[in-house]
């Protein structure tokens, strides 16, 4: 591959919350911003971009991107959780043990 062309890597992503987004590009070490609908994250090496109004996710490393999915599905489920008085105890990285909490505790 010639050294001007750069590999990417496109997934759907039906996502909106851009402040959750933004959220998750950040636990992930990317720095966040957003301008018209498109969040891009930076991390000195390699990009993210989300593009809300498309519902894509663009990396180009398809770990960062398969990364970004799990985390954004842990993020969700956490906030989620948190509404309704659970807890959420990560086992693995697709494993969790939830907790109702009890008024008081």
């Amino acid at each position: 591959m010639p050294c001007y062309q750069t590999r990417t890597y496109l997934a759907d992503f039906k996502g909106k919350d851009v402040n959750l987004i933004k959220q998750v590009m950040e636990a992930l070490g990317f720095s966040a911003i957003e301008d018209c609908g498109i969040i891009s994250g930076f991390n000195g090496i390699r990009s993210l971009v989300v593009d809300i109004g498309d519902g894509t996710v663009e990396a180009e490393n398809s770990e960062d991107l398969v990364n970004f999915k799990m985390q954004y599905s842990k993020e969700v489920i956490a906030k989620s959780a948190k509404k309704t008085g659970w807890r959420v105890n990560w086992v693995k990285d697709n494993e969790a043990i939830l907790t109702k909490v009890l008024w008081g505790n």
